[in-house]
């Protein structure tokens, strides 16, 4: 809906100027019970860490590639793909889904 209305915007002229793409985190507000469960998790999700982790620093952004057993295969924003096991620190952490805006 939002690609749509932009589109109609910029063929009247009132939208103008470079457009960048913005990753934004919504919290999805799970319990620390929520965040033990692989299930939960899906690829392309967001894990925000608002404590310091042995992996990640606090505020560092990481994106979910998958799970297997106890681990979730996390990217961090150097690239580098992490096994994060979330029921060690569930506190440490928060889940979001992945969404853009312009």
């Amino acid at each position: 809906m939002t690609e749509v209305l932009r589109e109609q915007l910029k063929e009247r002229g009132e939208l103008s100027g470079k457009e960048s793409v913005v990753r934004a985190f919504d919290s999805l507000s799970w319990t620390d019970a929520q965040k033990g469960r692989m299930e939960n998790f899906e690829a392309g999700q967001l894990v925000r860490f608002v404590r310091k982790t042995e992996q990640f620093k606090a505020g560092e952004v990481a994106e979910v590639l998958g799970t297997k057993g106890k681990t979730v295969s996390l990217r961090g924003s150097t690239g580098k793909t992490v096994a994060f096991h979330p029921s060690r620190s569930p506190v440490s952490f928060d889940v979001g889904p992945c969404s853009e805006s312009f």
